[in-house]
Order: C-alpha cells, then sequence, then structure tokens
C-alpha cells in the first residue's frame, strides 16, 4: 500500500496537482493513514497535499 500511495502522490505533481492526492479509506483504517501517511481527514474524505505528499514520494518511492 506504501507504494501505491506514494505512486498516487507522484502522479498528482506529473499531472500539475502539486502532490495533492485524496482517498476515501474504509473507516477502520482512516486513522492509520493521519498516522503514518500524513492525510488529514475532510469528513469521509483523507487527502494530503504538497509537503506531506513530497514526504510520501521520499519515503516509499
Amino acid at each position: 500500500m506504501r507504494a501505491k500511495v506514494g505512486f498516487a502522490a507522484q502522479v498528482s505533481f506529473e499531472k500539475g496537482y502539486l502532490g495533492f492526492t485524496s482517498l476515501v479509506p474504509k473507516t477502520t483504517l482512516i486513522e492509520l493513514y493521519v498516522k503514518k501517511y500524513g492525510f488529514t481527514q475532510y469528513g469521509r474524505q483523507l487527502a494530503i497535499e504538497r509537503q506531506d505528499a513530497i514526504n510520501l514520494i521520499q519515503k516509499y518511492l
């Protein structure tokens, strides 16, 4: 999963979205994404932006 999240962030930069990546996880995984990957919760959705996306790319790709 780590590589997939990092890859999604990388594609976001390539497409001009400045690393913005969002997802809708199962409720049991929300805490994991927030703590481990730096996502921010917006209702049921989670998202990362520029710096957190860069951190994921550097760490997992």
